[in-house]
Parts: C-alpha cells; structure tokens; sequence
C-alpha cells in the first residue's frame, strides 16, 4: 500500500480560507494559545470561534482524511451542533420548517436536559471521529512502513556513492601514474629524434662527399686514360723519349694507385653510409612505435577521464537523489509526529494489554492481526500458516496503529 500524499496547510490558515474563521480572530486565538500552552484547535474552539464538528472537518481536510456521510440513528447530530454554534455566535441560520410546540419544562429540568444534549452530541461526534481517523491510521503504518524502506534506499544508495567515489578516486590515482609514466618514454622519443636527426646530417655529409669523390675518380679516370692515349701515340709516331715514357708511367702508376685509394674509401664510405641508414630506419622504427603506444596512451587517458567525469556526474545525481529522499522523509516524520499529537489527547486510557498486534508484510499488501501474550523480541522468527508456510521474521518494534490501543505492534516480512 502506497504512503497517502497530504498537502499540508497551517490549521489556523486552513479555517481562515474555509470562511470559518476571521483574521483578527485567528490573531486572538494565536495570542492565547501562547499564554495557555494549549493546542490552536482546542483554543478556538474554547472561545467560540469554531465548531467542534467544524474543527474535526478541518483537521480531516488537513490530513487528507475523508469523512463518512452520517446514516442511521442520530443522522443530523452534525447540523444541530452547527445550527446551535451558529445561534450561539449571533450568525442567523436557515429559516425554521415548522414549529413544534412542546410542552413547558421547568428551569433547572430544561439546563440539566440542554447539558445532557451537549454531552450527548460532543461523544457522538468525538465517536465519529475517532472512527473516521481509525480507518486512516493504518495507512500511517503503511507511510512508516514506506519511509524505512526509503531510508533503506538512502543507506544503499549512500554506499553506492562512496563505492563510485572510490572508484573514481582510484581511477584519477590511474591516471596520474600513466601520465608520470608517459613523460619519461617522451623524453626519450624526444632523444631519439634529435639523434636520428644528427645521424641523417650525417649520411647527408657522406653522401656529398662520396659523390665529390666519384666525380674526383671519374676525373683521374679520364686523365690516365688521356695519358695513355698520348703514350700510345708517342710510341706509335717513335718520338717517345725513354725518360718521358718513364715520368709518364710513373705519373699513371701513381694516378692508378690514387684511383685504388679513392675506390677503396668510397667503398668505406659507402659501407658506412649503409650501416648509418640502418641505424636511422631502426631508429626510425622505433619513434613510429613509441609515437604508436604515445597515442595509444592518450586515448587511454582520454577514456579515463570520460569515465572519471561519468562518476563524478552520477555521484552528483545520488547526492541530489539523496538529499531529495532525505528531504520527502524528514518531511514525512514531521507530519506523522504532529498527526500523533493531535490525536493523542483523544485517545483514553485503556487496561493492560495481554495480547499485541502482527503487522504482516506481504507481496500485494499487508495484514493487521492479533495474537495472544506478549510481543516476541526483535529478530525473533515466527510462524503464521494463514498466511504462508514459510517462517517470518520479525524486523521491527513499535506500538498499535490503532487509537486508544495501549498494545504493541511487532513488524514482520517473509524469511
């Protein structure tokens, strides 16, 4: 059963937008209710600004209770204490129907008889609504029923959130350590890249110099080939002198021996120049792979803080959630507490209970029993076949729902 949503209003407020009561009126009462100490209700009634059937209507309108319809024997009562408050305040009531003579009484007779109606008709109508309240007071057990199942809520949702915060607390913590640990691989990607750099100016300066040295060979080539075009030729025309000839192949031998130094440096070179490339395609390599994990990283970073700022958004929402439950049950406990007090000087004393009230707790609802001897203690387990086969617990220790009941009232659900 769902908790009864009341709208809430101030009593005096309530009687004032009813045309029950004036403004200054309700400024007396208020004056007097601070002197006496007294409740408003019974202080406007005790100065003859309200009715008591009036004030029992007003109090039901401000707890959202609806009042039966009077049938039977002592239909009426209602308008007579209205029609006799009215009369005693001066306010004209509705026209007469008839007039029934009755017959002359004596003084002392007619006050004792008017006295006894009085009484008669504040019973009845005390009666009535206790009656009425008595059908709405199980629907507070119900709301309390309601509100520690809310505050249940609270308790689990609270320790949600400081999971989550945790959580969140452990993944920012990730994080951090990720970004220290990244720094260090940038250092030396930023190291790598600076030597690479250096290695392929390097390979540039080789490769300028093993081509001015292909063009030097290429050069001494072409003179040793001359050369030895003019010593065929000088043979040939038998003008050759011998010293010529032998400063000539001198000269071509030390040519040849220059050409063989030169081929063979260019060979270095060029072994040098293909174990710098391989170093600078290794290197090469290896920034292309730290570059890889660097973006890896980063779109690692950047799905932990999507998901640190999701906890923080849904740690937001249970506080919000929280505090709007915290809220609706404080405000929940301060209407039942002043729905207790105002019924509480209505309720008589009764005799000693030897039995208490069960309030079961079932899947579509909840029963009211009564059972013999004192309640068990808390936690106790109990057996109730009229209801189901398995045992019940008992989770909860209170006193009876019901008004002008002394007894206690156990609250058990289904092990």
């Amino acid at each position: 059963m769902e908790a009864a949503r009341i709208a809430w209003r101030p009593l005096g407020r309530l009687l004032v937008e009813q045309g029950l009561l004036a403004d200054d009126e309700l400024e007396r009462a208020l004056v007097l209710q601070q002197a006496t100490g007294k409740r408003l209700g019974e202080t406007i009634v005790e100065l003859g600004f309200v009715s008591g059937p009036d004030l029992a209507s007003a109090l039901a309108t401000q707890y959202g209770i609806e009042l039966t319809v009077e049938t039977g024997f002592g239909t009426g009562l209602r308008a007579q204490i209205q029609r006799r408050h009215e009369n005693d305040r001066g306010i004209p009531g509705p026209p007469a129907l008839s007039i029934v003579e009755t017959p002359a009484a004596e003084p002392e007779d007619y006050s004792r008889a008017v006295e006894g109606d009085r009484a008669e008709v504040d019973g009845a109508a005390e009666a009535l609504l206790l009656r009425q309240l008595e059908e709405q007071w199980a629907r507070l057990a119900a709301a309390e029923e309601a509100l520690a199942e809310s505050e249940r809520e609270i308790g689990a949702l609270r320790h949600e959130r400081d999971h989550r915060r945790k959580q969140a607390v452990r993944l920012v913590g990730r994080v951090r350590d990720r970004e220290r640990r990244l720094e260090r691989p940038q250092q030396e990607l930023e190291h790598i890249g600076r030597a690479a750099q250096e290695q392929l100016s390097e390979i540039e300066r080789l490769t300028d110099e093993a081509k001015n040295r292909d063009a030097e060979i290429e050069r001494l080539t072409r003179d040793v080939k001359e050369r030895n075009a003019e010593i065929e030729r000088l043979v040939g025309e038998g003008k050759i002198r011998n010293d010529e000839i032998d400063r000539l192949t001198r000269d071509a031998e030390d040519r040849t021996n220059e050409i063989g130094r030169l081929t063979s440096d260019a060979k270095n070179r060029s072994v040098e120049i293909d174990r710098l490339v391989g170093q600078a395609r290794e290197r090469h390599e290896e920034i292309e792979r730290l570059t890889h994990d660097a973006k890896d990283r980063n779109a690692e970073i950047e799905r932990l803080t999507g998901d640190v700022a999701g906890c923080d958004a849904e740690i937001e929402r249970l506080r919000q959630e929280s505090e709007r439950l915290r809220a609706q049950a404080t405000r929940f406990a301060t209407r039942l507490r002043e729905a207790e007090s105002q019924q509480s000087d209505l309720r008589a004393p009764a005799p000693a209970p030897s039995s208490h009230l069960v309030f079961v707790q079932l899947g579509d609802g909840y029963e009211l029993v009564e059972s013999d001897g004192p309640p068990p203690p808390l936690h106790a387990l109990l057996e109730l076949p009229q209801f189901s086969e398995a045992e019940f617990v008992v989770t909860q220790l209170g006193h009876s729902p019901l008004p002008a009941d002394a007894r206690s009232c156990i609250f058990v659900q289904r092990v």
